[in-house]
């Protein structure tokens, strides 16, 4: 069963001529300034970025149409894939960062004997591309550390080799461990580290399932008041929950409901139903027996 909605790619390098240009011959793609990339032997650095596809073939195709003529440790290759949001609530879990980790140290040994540029930095979390980083802060561009609930509810610390902060803005979770692979055979390289990174995400996903759902519930009558306590397995592998919410045994104009913790004044009073007869006719209070 495949997940991924839609694959999209960042380049970063140099081109020999301006990357504007170079992404106008490739529907969909655009350019885009970037000051973390410098350095390199071609005269216009910045990023390209694909148009997502829900082809992975046809990301690959722009890849060989896109990619750049110099690259250096100051450039990366960012991968943003999309997933429903259960998807990701998954991915979001401890145990795929284990998986992904796992996958690409396993990816870079089958790979020793070719050029990965910075890839062995960028997995320890060392690639450092900022000319002049602020004081005080970790100037890594990819760093390892996985932080989905800070990334997801914050929207802080995107430098991470899986960045969750893509998600608000996109509905993507983004991959940053990749560099810009070097020499001739770096694009061939490229391409094949794409395809690997979207296998990592689906067959993870293939294998992993939520506990089911259980719940169980209680009810004590205080002073006409209906105490309702239920127990609730969340999908996320959370702690068991327990809820106690007062609720009225019976609902009449102006009641509304009390929570625990929760200063009444905020809630507001159940809005009047309509009832009408067979004639289509409003039945109020005084019209009910």
């Amino acid at each position: 069963m495949r997940h991924w909605i839609k694959v999209g790619v960042e380049l970063e390098g140099g081109w020999n001529k301006h990357y504007g240009d170079v992404a106008n011959t490739v529907r969909g793609a655009q350019a885009h300034d970037d000051a973390s990339v410098h350095g390199t032997t071609a005269p216009y650095h910045g990023e390209i970025v694909t148009k997502p596809s829900e082809s992975l073939d046809s990301i690959l195709l722009d890849i060989n149409a896109l990619w750049p003529d110099a690259v250096n440790k100051t450039c990366g290759m960012h991968v943003h894939l999309s997933f429903s949001a259960m998807d990701m609530s998954i991915l979001a879990d401890s145990a795929f960062w284990k998986h992904y980790r796992a996958r690409w140290w396993s990816w870079g040994e089958q790979h020793r004997g070719e050029d990965l540029g910075t890839f062995w930095e960028r997995w320890h979390g060392h690639s450092t591309a900022r000319r002049r980083p602020e004081r005080g802060a970790d100037p890594s561009f990819c760093k390892a550390a996985f932080k989905p609930a800070e990334q997801l509810k914050l929207q802080r610390d995107r430098y991470t080799q899986l960045n969750f902060c893509a998600w608000l803005k996109y509905r993507t979770l983004e991959s940053r461990l990749l560099p810009m692979f070097p020499g001739p055979k770096g694009l061939g390289i490229a391409q094949n580290a794409l395809v690997e990174t979207v296998d990592i995400f689906e067959t993870y996903l293939n294998a992993a399932s939520f506990p089911e759902v259980s719940e169980d519930f209680d009810l004590v009558l205080v002073n006409d008041v209906a105490l309702e306590t239920y127990t609730e397995l969340l999908p996320s592998r959370a702690p068991l929950v327990e809820i106690h919410p007062p609720i009225p045994l019976t609902v009449r104009r102006g009641d509304f409901y009390s929570f625990l913790g929760v200063d009444p004044r905020l809630l507001l009073p159940f809005a009047p139903a309509t009832v009408r007869d067979d004639t289509g006719a409003e039945i109020t209070d005084d019209d009910e027996e």
